[in-house]
């Protein structure tokens, strides 16, 4: 048998109510803050451009947080030989690499083969 109303001291206050938890209305998350500082104008030190422009002779001293971070990864991946740079990089780009399955019936069962494993260098 249902009850229509629960008993009054098992109800919610009208200050504790289940809708009125959590993130407030309006407010940014991390992701929303990150992109707005990426999309923020970095004004390099001048020994710094510099030191791009050997590299880089198209930079300029007014370039976005997310421009001069990428230039920093790819110096990283050319410069410092880092395969995480470097993968970090192409990832950026050109999305993450499919890893598509290939799939042979035999007899009735269905056996996997794992294409990502054929090439255990690229991790």
């Amino acid at each position: 048998m249902a009850r229509k109303n629960p008993p009054e001291e098992t109800r919610f206050s009208t200050e504790n109510q289940p809708e009125n938890r959590g993130r407030p209305k309006g407010a940014k998350n991390r992701s929303t803050i990150a992109r707005a500082i990426m999309a923020m104008n970095a004004k390099l030190p001048n020994e710094a451009v510099e030191k791009l422009k050997e590299i880089y002779p198209e930079i300029t001293n007014d370039i976005t947080i997310e421009e001069a971070m990428a230039i920093m990864q790819v110096a990283k991946a050319i410069i410092g030989q880092d395969t995480g740079a470097y993968k970090a990089l192409m990832d950026s780009a050109y999305g993450l690499p499919k890893q598509e399955i290939d799939q042979t019936i035999t007899d009735g069962a269905i056996k996997y083969k794992n294409v990502s494993k054929q090439f255990p260098d690229e991790e």
